[in-house]
């Protein structure tokens, strides 16, 4: 009879850490932060460094393994939901900037990172080539 209730004993404990365990494995959290701009070594006159902590908009992030993305807003945010705890390589890529490649982990509810991309061709704008006369 104590063997019986031992046996019932450890599987049910066994049962309560599995259940745990696997509770813990469906766990996602929410990673999100902020992407904005940050002036490269560019000659050019005093002013042109305005830009600098502006929002990227439309920088696309990656988060891997697996295949977790996000595009930044018009404030340079972005939100990624569903990760499961974990480290990640998160790869930042934009349009005219210096992409950007970091090792991040995920193991809180929210976990905020804000990054700055290097401006990689800076453009004044074109001038009217429109003669009349």
């Amino acid at each position: 009879m104590k063997r019986n209730l031992g046996i019932v004993a450890a599987a049910v404990i066994l049962a309560l850490t599995f259940s745990l365990a696997l509770e813990a494995q469906q766990e996602t959290f929410t990673y999100s932060g902020r992407i904005a701009w940050r002036m490269g070594k560019i000659k050019g006159k005093a002013g042109q460094t305005d830009m600098t902590g502006k929002p990227v908009v439309g920088a696309k992030v990656r988060m891997g393994p697996g295949n977790y993305t996000a595009t930044t807003d018009a404030q340079g945010r972005f939100t990624i939901t569903g990760i499961p705890r974990g480290s990640y390589t998160m790869h930042v890529k934009a349009k005219e900037h210096s992409s950007m490649t970091r090792w991040v982990v995920v193991n809180e509810n929210e976990s905020q990172d804000d990054l700055t991309l290097v401006w990689r061709h800076y453009r004044l704008g074109k001038a009217n080539r429109n003669v009349q006369g």
